[in-house]
């Protein structure tokens, strides 16, 4: 099979509204703004604890790692299912010519 398409996705956004000057806000998928923010804010806390070699080092790399993980996790599954859907679309169609 030919690949059709490549790329990198480091992230996908939705729409989530107009803030009030009316500009389009967008929010990682799977997270509204708020708890966003919040993992964003203890992401960044994190960062510099992490570079430490130290036992709260290890223990922020630790739950650096993790926060990483909730924030990656619904749009990867949903890019990936999305994905999945195309190749079979293509494949379907590749079949019945």
């Amino acid at each position: 099979m030919n690949r059709i398409y490549q790329g990198r996705v480091t992230k996908v956004e939705i729409l989530n509204g107009k803030d009030e000057s009316g500009k389009p806000q967008w929010v990682l998928l799977g997270f509204t703004r708020e708890k966003l923010d919040e993992l964003e804010k203890q992401r960044e806390q994190l960062r510099e604890c992490a570079k430490e070699k130290s036992h709260e080092g290890e223990k922020a790399r630790k739950e650096l790692a993790e926060i990483n993980r909730k924030l990656n996790e619904p749009w990867q599954q949903a890019l990936w299912k999305h994905h999945k859907l195309f190749q079979d679309a293509v494949n379907s169609d590749a079949l019945n010519r």
